[in-house]
């Protein structure tokens, strides 16, 4: 069992071991501060515990019936934004706070100074606003923080989770959506191949299968190796040249140590094959030419993806619905740990540059893994 398992596990036994704690905790503190001693060695004498147990004793109560109320009548009041039966369930609250604390001191009191007079008018006011308002009432009210503040913490680890099983889902979309228009002139172009040279198109076929079966099988997990991401990028861009739809032009320059280190899955290769069938898809009156550079910079993988084609401005809101929906990814796989940048330079010419932090290790390998965060941003 660790810390977070005690504060959030809805289990029976760490519940109330978690309850169990806090109000030991409360015992203590209400002891402590209720001892009086005149010098350090009093703290040893037995006769110097007594009272302020009695003392915390008493106050035990009030505060429990408070904290309670709190949790289990006013704080679904709250979350059901009633807060006029909030106000004025809270002043019952704060009534019968005063009434209990003031009951248990009355109780008390002969244990605690059975020599003392009757207890005034004045000192029960005092214990019903010291005891009842300062310490039940406002335990109650810091019990009610904690639990807005925990509800809270599992909202956001509840959306946290949402959005990754979003984003798995839409990669399962990506991968069974191959883009009919790739498929279609591909395996046309890889027949024409075949009556023309056969084993240039036993090769690319070869390719062709490894592309599908990388989209369907092997990228399963969050992360992937560099090498194997770069491999199929290589993969897409022999056969994108057999097929001659739009001049792509790849440049590569990656050390052998940052090959072997992760990136997030099916994001270089789902970028370019969205663009290389958008521009496919809008021809104008030219073949669109697409150059993409990717090198190793420091402990970055970079992409640099250069456009040309006719009026460029009329497929700018296809480039910005592709960037749009690689951010979402991102964020959501690698919160902080990227940069993207997507820029029109003229009317013929549009940039997207891809930087993405490599990881040493794989994340599914240690759940405790978290990545290096950098200063990221993303602009379109």
């Amino acid at each position: 069992m660790n810390i977070n398992e005690l504060i959030f596990s809805n289990k029976l036994i760490l519940r109330l071991a978690r309850h169990l704690l806090f109000w030991a905790c409360f015992f203590v503190y209400t002891v402590f501060i209720n001892v009086r001693v005149q010098h350090i060695a009093h703290f040893f004498l037995s006769n110097t515990y007594p009272q302020p147990i009695i003392l915390a004793l008493a106050t035990l109560p009030g505060c429990i019936f408070s904290v309670y109320l709190f949790l289990n009548f006013l704080f679904p009041l709250l979350v059901k934004k009633k807060y006029w039966w909030f106000g004025a369930a809270a002043a019952v609250v704060l009534v019968l706070d005063c009434s209990l604390e003031l009951y248990f001191y009355l109780l008390s009191k002969p244990y605690v100074c059975p020599d003392c007079d009757g207890v005034t008018l004045r000192e029960k006011i005092n214990i019903m606003g010291a005891w009842g308002v300062n310490v039940a009432f406002m335990l109650g009210a810091i019990a009610l923080g904690i639990k807005f503040t925990k509800e809270w913490y599992l909202q956001q680890a509840r959306n946290r989770m949402l959005a990754r099983k979003k984003i798995a889902n839409e990669l399962k979309l990506l991968k069974s959506r191959i883009q009919p228009d790739f498929l279609f002139e591909t395996l046309q172009a890889l027949h024409n191949k075949i009556t023309v040279d056969k084993t240039q198109a036993a090769e690319l076929l070869l390719s062709f299968a490894d592309l599908l079966s990388y989209m369907l099988y092997e990228c399963d997990d969050d992360f992937v190796l560099v090498e194997r991401e770069l491999a199929i990028v290589k993969e897409f861009t022999a056969l994108e040249k057999v097929t001659n739809q739009i001049d792509l032009l790849l440049k590569e320059e990656i050390f052998l140590t940052a090959q072997v280190k992760f990136i997030p899955s099916f994001i270089l290769i789902s970028l370019i094959q969205n663009i290389c069938v958008a521009c496919a898809k809008n021809q104008l009156q030219n073949k669109s030419s697409v150059t993409v550079e990717i090198y190793h910079q420091n402990n970055y993988l970079c992409c640099d993806i250069h456009i040309q084609s006719k009026n460029t401005s009329y497929l700018k809101p296809v480039w910005y619905a592709i960037i749009n929906a690689l951010i979402d990814r991102l964020q959501t796989l690698f919160e902080d740990s990227f940069k993207l940048h997507a820029q029109e330079k003229d009317e013929d010419e549009f940039s997207i540059y891809l930087s993405l932090l490599l990881l040493a290790d794989f994340p599914g390998k240690n759940p405790a893994y978290v990545p290096a965060k950098i200063d990221s941003y993303a602009t379109i």
